[in-house]
């Protein structure tokens, strides 16, 4: 479905949605603690659908599952299948942790995905399960991928490469055989892994770094309540479209603000960048500009949130400036690099893609139409943008990856959009 948006200005107060990050890393850490969840749609309904799969996995794994009065109850499987085939849609997530996982429970498994996913590589995570011991079969370093054996017992090396999410995984798989050490060779995204680690810390689970070595402690009994937090990078764009449109915005029901530089940060990248962003108490506040941030250079690690440079270039492409650390925007659910030049060439303002840059020439927005190709971020990104000029999205559907609800808590902030049926 096609969505039509038309000018307006984006203010008032909204939820914002839970983090698929959050949720997916206590889904799965119920396959050794018993957790009661919070802060996911009652009865897993309007769930995004990464979160979705991960829950089907779990099931599947033998978790046990029960809603009340909106809290999830997971207890861990008494044991566990001897096979299992997941399909893990388009969650890249979901895969690069499950997997190590799997492994460490002596599960063996069929793995496999949607057409985006099986387009991604997965080396660094094959070669990680292959030096754990585990036997893989792969195509071609993509899935479909089966696994079989156990992992050998002692330290556990995993390769980063092409993502931070299968250390991930060897961490949760360290947990999940009773504690260990894991050594990462390769991380690109350190502040994911600190997020692990806070999860984790959530359900009595303590991971110690000391620089490219984490010990990883044992679980602890009891049963541990745990809240999905909503995502800061979703909630920006409700941020920048309130900025571009001169609107006020409150942004509720937010996780903590926490001591590394992760996706939360982009409250502070939005300050840096002139908006009057403030939090507290689990609610962003944005009311407007302040000061001229024409030209800016950002000096922001977006190695470690790569996705946080879709929330600033909404506000980039306009004021004019340049991002750095930006390589890895191509490893994802599609090429962003290229996708952000598309979208903003389509309401007529010129970006020039390097290697590990992108620069903004800035400028008024036109109204444009714009194809994401399925990935979610880059129609929200476009969406924040078309609140100033108008424009179509080809693809609105794909926004139910991450946040089923976008649409609706746009219009709820005064967003106009309109639906058309594709009937070419």
């Amino acid at each position: 479905m096609m969505v039509n948006i038309d000018p307006s200005v984006i203010e008032g107060e909204v939820r914002a949605p839970p983090s698929k990050s959050l949720a997916v890393r206590f889904l799965l850490a119920s396959l050794f603690s018993e957790e009661i969840v919070t802060g996911l749609p009652e009865g897993g309904k309007g769930l995004a659908s990464d979160v979705q799969v991960a829950l089907e996995a779990i099931l599947r794994l033998g978790v046990s599952m029960q809603w009340s009065k909106g809290k999830l109850h997971l207890c861990p499987p008494t044991s566990f299948p001897p096979f299992v085939e997941i399909n893990a849609g388009g969650s890249a997530s979901l895969l690069r942790m499950l997997a190590p996982m799997l492994a460490a429970a002596g599960v063996s498994a069929r793995l496999k995905g949607d057409v985006s996913l099986s387009r991604r590589p997965i080396t660094s995570l094959v070669r990680s399960l292959q030096a754990a011991g585990v036997k893989v079969r792969h195509n071609n370093y993509a899935l479909p991928m089966e696994i079989s054996g156990t992992m050998r017992k002692g330290d556990l090396v995993v390769f980063g490469g092409e993502s931070s999410q299968q250390v991930t995984g060897f961490i949760l798989a360290a947990a999940l055989r009773g504690g260990g050490q894991v050594r990462i060779i390769d991380l690109p995204s350190g502040s994911y892994v600190e997020l692990t680690r806070w999860a984790l810390s959530q359900v009595g689970i303590n991971v110690e770094r000391s620089g490219e070595s984490l010990s990883v402690g044992p679980p602890r009994a009891g049963r541990f309540a745990v809240e999905v937090g909503g995502d800061y990078l979703i909630s920006s764009f409700y941020a920048s479209a309130s900025l571009l449109t001169r609107g006020k915005v409150k942004i509720t029901g937010l996780y903590p603000l926490l001591n590394f530089f992760g996706d939360h940060s982009v409250v502070g990248v939005f300050s840096s960048l002139g908006a009057r962003s403030e939090f507290s108490e689990g609610t962003w506040a944005v009311s407007g500009w302040e000061g001229d941030t024409k030209g800016e250079v950002l000096n922001v690690d977006f190695n470690s949130s790569p996705d946080m440079a879709l929330s600033v270039s909404p506000l980039l492409a306009v004021t004019g400036g340049e991002m750095k650390g930006v390589s890895r925007l191509s490893l994802k659910e599609s090429d962003r690099k290229r996708g952000i030049a598309e979208a903003f060439a389509s309401m007529g303002l010129r970006v020039k893609i390097g290697h590990d840059s992108i620069s903004f020439e800035g400028g008024r927005p036109k109204k444009g139409v714009f194809d994401p190709r399925g990935d979610h971020r880059l129609a929200m990104m476009a969406s924040s943008l078309m609140a100033v000029s108008g424009g179509k999205l080809l693809d609105g559907y794909c926004v139910s990856k991450s946040d089923p609800d976008y649409w609706n808590s746009y219009a709820v902030l005064g967003g106009k959009i309109r639906w058309e049926r594709d009937l070419s």
